[in-house]
């Protein structure tokens, strides 16, 4: 059984707090601001043992076997960086940080520590995932649809105003994360920028294979968000994106009183749902967590690096228009 340390205790953390203790480890301590309204209740659900106001304080009564980083998404590069040479396992909560350099940073000072440290990425792990890499490795890829219409009025009130501005960062890098864990790197072609009113972008990407990507976030439109992959033959399509549909050919639909004309549709082949035990994707990301960084027992080739971390805060700031990295923006 492992010792968890907690520094956060907010809904993020309770996700991760879930699957620690379906795995059968203990969390020992956690540490939140003096003024949490959340510990108290953290610390009774979870049977935490110690509650502290401070995490290196927390470190000081007892050095856990690995650390959980949830903090509020604004805060977690004011502490990153003193945790990561704390030379403990951790698991950081995205966004690492609020800008590119701030990354840099962060890499420039951690050194060799850095195979114990994941970014939380977690739609990487979602059950279908690898079957969907594997179909990329094997299969002829014709193109790829990205759209992102997250939230955007609704969380800048829950959030506040610093979330205008780091909209990209707080909720579109999931997916665009998740498109760079199946193709590679991407690099813009050309994106387009609305200029005033609720953010859009819209805009070509290419893979290191020369894929085309047609990429869209138009926040606040009344549509899901989806990724679809279109083969040679065949369409992946992720919509919602904890469900992977499967389509090949064409069916026809005979006209009814209610429709009167017939008409073709895409024949579904096959449907594979993530598992919703707990939030999804959580409970193989801290599988995989415990053994890359804290047994050491696998390669880390499957959760967020702080170098990949570092290309989807780039491919966010490039996407905005930001040039903190020193690129010309297409």
């Amino acid at each position: 059984m492992l010792k968890f340390g907690f520094i956060g205790c907010g809904s993020a953390a309770r996700s991760h707090a879930d699957v620690v203790r379906a795995l059968g480890h203990q969390i020992y301590a956690v540490a939140a601001r003096a003024n949490s309204l959340n510990i108290d209740s953290f610390v009774h659900d979870y049977r935490v043992s110690r509650k502290f106001s401070d995490w290196g304080e927390m470190l000081l009564h007892g050095r856990p076997d690995a650390l959980i980083v949830a903090t509020s998404w604004e805060n977690t590069e004011l502490v990153a960086k003193e945790i990561i040479q704390a030379r403990l396992p951790v698991l950081i909560e995205k966004p690492l940080a609020l800008s590119s350099r701030k990354i840099k940073d962060i890499l420039a000072e951690v050194g060799e520590v850095q195979g114990r440290v994941m970014v939380g990425y977690n739609r990487r792990f979602y059950d279908f995932i690898p079957r969907l890499k594997e179909m990329i490795a094997s299969h002829p890829l014709i193109s790829v649809e990205l759209n992102c219409p997250d939230s955007y009025r609704d969380n800048v009130k829950r959030h506040g105003e610093k979330l205008r501005e780091n909209i990209l960062l707080y909720k579109t890098s999931h997916w665009l994360d998740l498109l760079i864990y199946l193709l590679g790197r991407v690099q813009i072609v050309k994106m387009y920028r609305r200029s005033g009113g609720t953010p859009a972008y819209s805009g070509i990407l290419e893979s290191p294979g020369r894929i085309p990507i047609h990429f869209q976030a138009n926040f606040d439109a009344p549509s899901q968000i989806s990724l679809t992959l279109n083969f040679e033959g065949f369409i992946c399509r992720l919509r919602p994106m904890e469900i992977l549909r499967i389509y090949e050919g064409m069916r026809l639909v005979e006209e009814t009183r209610e429709v009167p004309y017939r008409r073709y549709e895409p024949e579904l082949k096959e449907e594979q749902m993530t598992d919703f035990t707990y939030k999804p994707g959580f409970l193989n990301q801290i599988r995989h967590f415990i053994e890359a960084c804290v047994e050491k027992k696998t390669e880390k080739s499957h959760g967020c690096s702080l170098q990949e971390a570092l290309q989807v805060t780039e491919l966010c700031e490039t996407i905005r228009g930001r040039k903190d990295f020193g690129e010309s923006l297409p």
